[in-house]
């Protein structure tokens, strides 16, 4: 509905409305009626309005047989010193309309517009609620016995205790940091259903917060249920009653409740956390510590959303109506850059620091809300994937999308729309469309891409132990420069030093055979089959010559020149030759040293298995390896710069260039770090990278291989459009696998 459209209305305020004088507003000389402010509460939807005298004063008028321009005009000769104009008191009026307070007995049956429709629908695929219980009677139980959690006393001890474990959290720091971006306690399939008892009980004990508070005040809770937002289950107490409280710090009290509580929590929490080891306990330590403080950071008290945060910030400020108020005064600075300035008469009727910073917290909070929604919807994405439920998260991910982006936009563009009419300014408003239509599509904008992966050398080969045998000699330090054939480790083995003697007699005994045919057939012409004597000899020899050839495998060289870098020695001793008694192998070869290499004097009489790595010798020469993902392979290719990092130096490589892209499984190494099988399980095979950009290091840099890297890439500049079309073609495809 138009503004102007209101004048003529004869709408009349609802008769169930219950109203209750607030604290007083500070006082304007000469505007006495200024400082008035009352509560209204809607019992039917149970929300609850805070009025200034203006609103007050329409509302409490507004009985259906004045139009609303006459309710205008009668304010005004009433007071004169209402400095609004015309078109604000007929937003006031609209507001009042909006939310129901008033209403048209003409047009009451008519039915809701498709757009409000639109957005019910929308809200609706996002949030579930379930009612549930009357908690009042066992509230008004439970509430006088809070004493030890919300008296001025106890809210003193636990604000100190909060501190003071903050400070020790903050100690341990690094153990926070990679249990926390390890996203272990989130992903693994183990923990999915701790996450989500924590989420209900952490939201149960918040909501509960705010119900025993507002019932220490004396007001009454009247309902508790269930939410469930994208299908997630969230305790909700409705503490709705509270306007009826007349100071303003007892409703920031219960505004403030449910935020304390979960602070006493995380509390708790923290210290379990910093007692405990790694275990189903301190993982669930964890989830609660986490998901209390970033659900009180980022959420609860965060003013920019509609959340307890808010409602403080609004009674601190004593703002009526904060975010209809800011949000109306940002888009009356919108249309004054699109459309010119106000016409004469229009005043933004606020002190201009207070209309700025009014302005400016509207602003800030539609750019926190879009980017909120587009993390939500990532988070959705990549959660209902790692469940094979990808389209579930699509789906979410589109309704979250258009109803916190599309429909504001569709309502501002009619805004604009109408304003640009009855100004007769249309072709300001064109030219600011084709101009942001152009930014959009041609305007390139920098893209960078982030990833990490790990150092290793240009060349590397592997010295493997061709066979099972006993380390008796090795000849070579970790971080030796070796020459190729050059030897570096001696194995022994009975069993083939056994088997080339027994085939060596064998092929000595097959050639004193031959010749003793030889001589029979020569000096006593007998009739001797030499060829097969010759063939005895042949194969014996063939037998031995093998049985040599494995012996010398036992003899470890380097296949390469360059520099050793010795692997660990494996924990287990290995695998023993048959035959060993158990207690002969403990005496014989020991326990293994922790952290040793294949290259230490400790390790001489182990056991080494078929295939074991003992050491790499690498070339002097460095390259990155950076693991890329879907989205990032589409962007970066041979040539694209990177900036790379290294966590053990922090030096910085400029003017690096990837040289090119290739499959990880060409470039094994034993630094490729192997993911877990819980993370591996919770991404699934699909979110592992295949493919990884090969990057050419100087070799002035000395780094050591398997050391983690650090890049940021920077790729072509990309149009806004193709950055929104290749995020929304990669999460929000419905028949994607």
């Amino acid at each position: 509905m138009e503004l102007e459209q209101l004048l003529d209305l004869r709408l009349q305020r609802r008769r169930d409305l219950r109203f209750q004088q607030a604290d007083a507003g500070p006082a304007v000389a000469g505007r006495p009626h200024a400082a008035a402010r009352w509560t209204v509460l809607d019992p039917l939807s149970r929300h609850s309005f805070r009025l200034g005298f203006v609103e007050h004063w329409l509302l409490t008028r507004a009985d259906g047989r004045r139009t609303i321009g006459q309710l205008v005009q009668r304010l005004r000769s009433e007071l004169p010193t209402v400095s609004m104009s015309d078109s604000q008191l007929l937003s006031v009026a609209h507001t009042l309309y909006r939310n129901g307070l008033l209403w048209n007995q003409a047009a009451a049956s008519d039915p809701p517009r498709r757009g409000n429709r639109l957005h019910a629908w929308l809200s609706s695929m996002v949030v579930w609620q379930i009612r549930g219980l009357q908690p009042d009677g066992w509230l008004s139980r439970l509430a006088p016995h809070t004493n030890s959690l919300f008296s001025a006393a106890a809210v003193r001890f636990w604000l100190w205790a909060a501190g003071l474990t903050a400070a020790l959290v903050l100690l341990d720091f690094h153990r926070l940091a990679v249990q926390s971006f390890s996203l272990s306690w989130l992903l693994h399939p183990a923990a999915g259903g701790t996450i989500l008892l924590v989420l209900v009980a952490t939201r149960a004990a918040h909501e509960l917060g705010h119900a025993l508070v507002c019932k220490r005040f004396g007001i009454r809770c009247p309902d508790i249920g269930l939410f469930l937002i994208l299908g997630a289950p969230c305790v909700y107490c409705d503490v709705s009653e509270s306007w009826q409280l007349p100071h303003r710090w007892q409703r920031a009290a219960v505004a403030a409740a449910g935020m304390y509580v979960e602070l006493v929590v995380a509390t708790l929490a923290a210290w379990l956390w910093l007692v405990t080891v790694e275990g189903p306990v301190h993982t669930l330590a964890l989830q609660t510590m986490l998901v209390c403080s970033v659900s009180t950071l980022v959420i609860n008290a965060n003013p920019l959303m509609r959340f307890d945060g808010y409602y403080i910030l609004a009674d601190w400020l004593d703002e009526v109506n904060l975010r209809a108020k800011a949000d109306a005064l940002a888009g009356a600075q919108l249309r004054r850059w699109v459309l010119g300035p106000w016409p004469q008469g229009q005043t933004a009727g606020e002190a201009t620091p207070r209309r700025r910073f009014l302005v400016a917290f509207s602003l800030a909070g539609w750019l926190y809300r879009a980017v909120l929604s587009v993390t939500i919807a990532s988070v959705l994405v990549a959660l209902y994937s790692g469940w094979n439920l990808s389209w579930v998260g699509r789906i979410l991910a589109a309704a979250i999308l258009v109803s916190w982006w599309g429909v504001p936009a569709v309502k501002l563009m009619r805004d604009l729309v109408q304003h640009a009419r009855q100004s007769g300014r249309r072709w300001r408003l064109g030219l600011c469309a084709a101009g942001i239509v152009v930014a959009v599509a041609l305007v390139p904008i920098p893209h960078r891409r982030f990833g990490s992966g790990w150092l290793q050398p240009r060349e590397a080969r592997g010295v493997y132990a061709s066979a099972t045998g006993q380390l008796v000699a090795s000849s070579v330090a970790d971080g030796q420069q070796v020459a190729a054939g050059e030897v570096l480790f001696q194995l022994h083995s009975d069993s083939l030093s056994t088997r080339h003697l027994r085939y060596q007699q064998s092929a000595e005994v097959a050639e004193i055979r031959l010749a003793a045919a030889t001589r029979r057939r020569d000096m006593h012409d007998q009739e001797v089959d030499l060829v097969r004597a010759a063939n005895e000899l042949a194969e014996a020899r063939s037998w031995a010559t093998s049985a040599e050839e494995d012996l010398q495998r036992l003899t470890l060289c380097a296949p390469i020149a360059g520099q050793l870098v010795a692997m660990p020695a494996a924990e287990s001793p290995g695998v023993h030759p048959v035959g060993f008694a158990m207690e002969d192998r403990v005496s014989t070869l020991g326990h293994p040293c922790q952290g040793a290499t294949w290259c230490d004097r400790s390790q001489r009489g182990r056991w080494v298995r078929q295939g074991d790595m003992l050491a790499c010798i690498c070339s002097q020469d460095s390259l990155a390896v950076i693991p890329l993902n879907e989205s990032q392979l589409a962007a970066i290719a041979a040539g694209t710069r990177v900036r790379l990092r290294l966590n053990e130096s922090r030096r910085v490589v400029l003017d690096a260039q990837v040289r090119t892209v290739a499959q990880i499984d060409e470039l094994a190494s034993p630094w490729q770090p192997t993911p877990s099988g819980a993370a591996a399980g919770s991404l699934g095979a699909a979110a592992i990278p295949r493919f990884a950009a090969v990057i050419d290091l100087p070799p002035d840099l000395n780094g050591l291989p398997g050391t983690t890297v650090e890049a940021v890439f920077v790729a072509q500049p990309t149009t806004l459009v193709h950055t929104l079309g290749s995020w929304l073609s990669a999460n929000l495809r419905l028949l994607a696998d």
